[in-house]
Parts: C-alpha cells; structure tokens; sequence
C-alpha cells in the first residue's frame, strides 16, 4: 500500500526493521532458519508480560516494493535475503536483492552455493552459508546461523562499523571449577562457530600490562557473561567486572552454575536475563547449553542497544519526556543511586506492577513507558471503547508481510493500557477457546491478568453476543465462571427485522448451514453491532478477514459503516491489512482491492449469492457498489477532527504497521476523546 503525500512523516522513526525475503519454492528449506529468528527477534504472544527482544519483523516471500516505501522503513532497515539458486536463475529477484536503496542493507543468507553469487550493491558482500556444516560436535546449522544472524544484525545496525566484532566478555571465579569450565565451554563456541570476540583474562591479558586497566578496557567494548559459581559473589575482581559493566551500561545475563551453596549473591547482579546450567552431562549436552548461552546474550545485547536507540528517540521527538533517564529495564537500586534528586525514568514496556511502583515512590523516583504513566490511572474512567479486530486470512497477511502475532499483540496492548486507565472495552466476537481466531480470550486474559494486581479499578469487558451465539449457556456459562471477574456477557435476541422469527424455536441452536440460516444470522449480527457500537463512545478497527464471515458483508466492514453511520470518533489502523486495509488502501489512494466486488464474494463466501437473494426480500441490499463509493469518500479530515488528531497524525495512524507507533496514537487519541 503506497503512502499518500498528505500524510507527511511521522516525527517518530523506529531505530531498527528487519525484512526477511526468501523465494516461495524455497519455503520449506528456508522455514527452519525463517522460524528461529522470528523466536530471536519477535516477543511470543503467550507471554504478553515479558520483556524480552521484540524488533518490528516482516516476512515475504514474494517480491514487492511496498517492502520499500516509507511505510516499512527505519532509520536502519535490514533485509535477510535467503538466496538460492532459485533467486539466481530468476533476473526479477536477482534485479531487487542486488538494487541500492538508501537506509537498507541487504544481508544474503545462502541456503546453496548457486546463493553466493552476487553482483550490483551485493559485489563483495560475503553471505552467511545456512548449509554450512557446524565445527563442533551437538551443534546444528539452524543454531549456528541464529548466533551469525544476531551478530550481523548488531554490527550493522548499532556498532560503530559493521566490520568490528562484538565481544563476549566472560566473568568467572576461578576458584570454582564449575565456572572455570563452562567459562571454556563457552569459549569454544565462541572460537570454533561464530566471529564473536571473547574476552578470557588468562589468555587475552598480556603479561607485564596493568590487570585493572584491561580489565576495564575490555568491560567497556564487550557484552558480559557473568558465571554464577559458588565463589563469584564474594571474589573482588569478579565484583569489579560487575560494577564496571553496570557503570558503562553493558548488556549483561547470568548464569547460574552453583553446585551447592552461595551465602550471599553479590546485589548489584539483578534485573538481566538468567540461565540456569546442569551440573553434569556429556560434552554434547554441555555444547548445545553453550550454544544458548550465546544466543542469549546476542539477543540481549541486540535488545539493550535496540531499546536504548528507540527510547532516545520517542524522548527526542516528545513522546516521552525530555528530562527523562532512560533505563533498558524498570531502574534497580543500582541505577537509581546513579542520579542525584528525585530522578525520572523511562524504560520498556510492559510497566511494573503495583507493588513495585511504592516501592519507587519510597525512593523518590518516578517511572514510566512509552504507553504507560501512572499519572493517567483512571484517565479514560467514563468512556467505552469498542474493539473491532479479527484475523485476516493468511494470504492477505503474507501480501502485507505480517503474521497473526502482530495482530494479536496489538489487541493485548490496547486491552492493558485501555483497562489500567480505567476505560470499559466493548467487544463483539465470539468465544473460541484455543483458537487463533477469537480475540476475546486475548482480550479477557490481559484484563483478567491486570485484575489479580489491580483488583475492581480493571472494569469488565463488555462481551457483545448475537443470537444464537448467546443461546450457547453451557460454554457461555463456562467462559462467566472463569473470566468472572473481567467478563459481561451482553446477550442479544433474535431480532424484529428477520422474517423467521416467529417460527423458530428461540431456544434451539442454528447452524449457518444454509441461505436461510445464514441470513438470520446476518439480520442478528447487524442488530448486535448496530447496539454495541452505539454504547461506544470510540471505535478502533484493525485486521479483518474478507472471506468466511456469518453476516452480510465482512464483519469488521460492516461496523465500520455502522461507526460512520452513527457519526462515532473512528480509528483505522489500516496497517495491519485485511478489511481495514483494504478500506484505507480505498480512502487514501482510491484504490480497489478484489474483495470489495460482490462477484468476489460470489466466488470466496459460501452460499453467499443465496444468501444476499434471501436478504433482498426481507428488504435487506447489500450493494457493493455503494459502499465503495461510500467509503472512496468518507472526509478523512472530519475521521480526524472527531478524535482531535491532527490530519497528518491521523493520515499515518492509517497506514502504520509498527504496533508501537498505533499504540501511541491511539492512546492519545483516546485521552482526547474523553475529554
């Protein structure tokens, strides 16, 4: 989707986008190497609370320029190209990996020889081989490519000159056996299977030169591994390595390698990443324990130096405040006792939990995120805000090089930042356990999460359910007795419009399994969303799938010309495809996409034509060519005006695919809203 010129720029720039491209007849060779850097670089949905690497990802397996336009850009953009002889032999590929484009650096990944034959910008550029057999005996190519991938990432995304290696300095008591040897362990793969430095004072420390002064020199250049032994709290050097670190702002992680027994663990090694390594085992086990180990201390340091650019920009451009410090994680006692006066933080989110915030008002220290400020609680205490988001289909998802996870991550954020300042969240899909589809279990677990810390401030979610959905009491049932606390069930009946009313057994469940069927559950749909969306005070809309819906036109469309009819402030996050993305595609560049054809559905939706037939004559049209004609000329300016964001602000909310960025304006629209 190429952006309109009105939007202007976003003041806000992401430090860092990865794009992975591989051709779709190399998919099942690539997926391995595909899958484990999104599990790299990319936060797992199922732990919404975690604080791990989330970089903005896409993956495509078609070539496109949309990859390109200024949409899917950051200050640094990073593009892993898995080649073959497939992109060889194909001068379209060929022409679009080997182009220059400013701000974009192609890293070519082979996954055969034909893949390191390269000309263009790529003449030179050596290629990580993905066949190449690991060195070391446990290790597989997958793990191998990871840590060069990870190093690649951060030497050309954040060190001074991509041809400088990061160094992995490894602290150890060497007293302790145990830590001596995972020390080596770890040495060796670092050595035999990767182009990281390490840094072993026994071997890197020249004799006759001043131990303290290299020690600190080599602190200051490296990422540290601090080997947890049963020593290494109480041995001086191990503690100045420690404070060292901390002083300059290292990436750090722990490993726990005790065998018995620590009397006390030296303070100031908290609040980073901790591994935990077996006692015994056969050196294989012991490689592959290594092998993390390594990863995980790419990953944190490619996360430290990601959130560190990203937090000094939002500060820059206002987001956060200007007198803000910036802190890679909520502040510690250590960093806190580095600033004189009743300090302010920023840090990543997801914001701590009560218990922690008093504890920081003890401190005379204030702490907040990019989404969150303590100040704003109960903020957003008398407005309702309707969600209407739900999955596109995969196709339309891998056009737009996005996954589910982006969506279902969008859902979550806005569900905790909305709940904490006090807002109700309406909601009308359905209720599907262990399905990627239902979106209301995102939802009512994050609120369900936010009310064991924060008890009845979290309002319950107001679950909207059509007929005969709401007929469905022992699974309704089930869902109120778990989610009781977060959850109202609002049940609608059949409604007036729907000419079967009167003959059909209200109480009896109907499967949409005919025309018939299908249109009553169309007249229901429209009558639940016509109620729900009037009870709304805001309308966020995002995702949505265009094909195998129940009502008369795709669900998420549909309220958006319900939201429009009744006059609602209205957010399109277009950004992240399906309907919404088709409809902003239609807005701003008056282009139509296939779906938004009523012969298209004919072909996509099942029984669709009967159905449509069957609505005409209870006097329900759906006309196709009406409702993008509606929709080419909905006044953008006016969308803004109701949400009080200025045009260009309202214009990249639109079109943005970066979950932060949505989040931010969102959020800020909200707050203007409820004023």
């Amino acid at each position: 989707m190429k952006t309109r010129n009105v939007s202007g720029k976003s003041p806000y720039k992401q430090p860092l986008v990865v794009h992975v491209l591989y051709h779709p007849k190399d998919a099942s060779a690539a997926k391995p190497y595909v899958d484990a850097t999104l599990k790299a670089l990319t936060k797992d949905v199922r732990y919404p609370f975690s604080r791990t690497l989330n970089l903005p990802v896409f993956i495509w397996n078609e070539i496109t320029e949309d990859m390109f336009d200024s949409v899917h850009l950051g200050e640094k953009t990073i593009v892993l190209a898995i080649t073959s002889r497939r992109t060889q032999g194909c001068d379209e590929w060929c022409k679009f990996i080997e182009t220059k484009r400013n701000h974009v650096e192609v890293l070519p990944l082979a996954l055969d020889k034909d893949g390191l034959n390269f000309e263009g910008a790529l003449t030179g550029v050596n290629a990580i081989r993905l066949n190449e057999k690991p060195k070391l005996n446990g290790v597989n190519s997958v793990d191998i490519s990871l840590m060069q991938i990870l190093h690649a990432i951060i030497r050309r995304a954040f060190l001074a000159t991509s041809r400088k290696k990061l160094r992995i300095f490894l602290s150890h008591a060497k007293a302790d056996a145990a830590g001596e040897r995972w020390a080596l362990d770890i040495k060796r793969v670092i050595d035999t299977d990767t182009t990281l430095g390490a840094f072993f004072d026994c071997t890197d420390i020249q004799p006759g030169t001043d131990f303290a002064k290299e020690i600190k020199r080599a602190v200051r250049e490296s990422s540290l591994i601090l080997l947890g032994s049963d020593q290494y709290s109480s041995r001086h050097w191990c503690q100045r390595e420690i404070l060292a670190a901390r002083d300059l702002g290292c990436p750090m992680i722990a490993i726990d390698c005790r065998e018995s027994y620590e009397d006390r663990i030296f303070p100031f090694v908290n609040n980073m990443p901790r591994l935990h390594m077996p006692h015994s085992g056969a050196d294989t086990k012991r490689t592959k324990v290594s092998v993390e180990v390594v990863k995980v201390i790419l990953i944190e340091t490619l996360r430290i130096y990601y959130q560190r650019k990203r937090l000094a920009n939002l500060r820059e451009v206002g987001i956060v405040p200007r007198a803000s410090n910036i802190s890679t994680c909520p502040p510690d006692a250590y960093v806190i006792g580095t600033q004189k006066g009743h300090p302010v933080f920023v840090y990543p989110d997801p914001c701590v939990f009560p218990e922690e915030y008093e504890w920081y008002d003890r401190m005379s220290t204030k702490v907040f995120t990019p989404f969150w400020n303590p100040k704003d609680t109960g903020i957003l205490d008398r407005l309702k805000i309707g969600i209407s988001i739900s999955d596109p289909t995969d196709e339309e998802l891998r056009t737009r090089g996005l996954r589910i996870d982006v969506l279902v991550e969008l859902a979550q954020i806005l569900a905790r930042q909305f709940a904490l300042r006090g807002a109700t969240l309406i909601y009308g899909g359905d209720l599907r356990k262990n399905d990627k589809h239902g979106f209301t279990e995102y939802l009512l677990e994050e609120a369900s999460a936010l009310y064991r810390y924060y008890g009845a401030m979290i309002k319950k979610v107001e679950n909207h359910l059509a007929w005969p959905l709401s007929i469905k009491h022992g699974e309704l049932c089930g869902w109120k007795g778990h989610f009781r606390n977060v959850l109202n069930q609002i049940k609608y009946s059949i409604p007036d419009c729907d000419p079967t009313k009167k003959t059909r057994n209200l109480c009896r469940f109907l499967e949409p399994k005919d025309p018939k069927s299908r249109a009553t559950w169309a007249h229901c749909l429209t009558e639940m969303r016509t109620k729900s969306i009037k009870r709304s005070d805001l309308r966020i809309c995002a995702g949505g799938r265009t094909s195998g819906y129940s009502g008369k036109m795709p669900g998420v469309l549909e309220e958006i010309l319900i939201a429009e009819d009744q006059n609602k402030p209205l957010l399109l996050l277009g950004g992240f495809g399906g309907v919404v993305g088709g409809v902003v595609n239609l807005m701003l560049n008056k282009k139509r996409e296939e779906w938004l054809d009523v012969g298209w559905q004919y072909r996509n939706v099942d029984q669709y034509e009967d159905t449509l037939e069957v609505l005409r004559k209870a006097g329900v049209d759906v006309d196709y060519e009406m409702i993008v004609d509606r929709i080419a000329n909905i006044n953008i300016k006016a969308l803004a005006e109701r949400v009080c964001l200025p045009l260009k602000d309202y214009v990249h909310l639109m079109q943005t695919p970066f979950v932060d960025d949505a989040v931010i304006k969102v959020i800020r629209a909200a707050k203007e809203v409820a004023k």
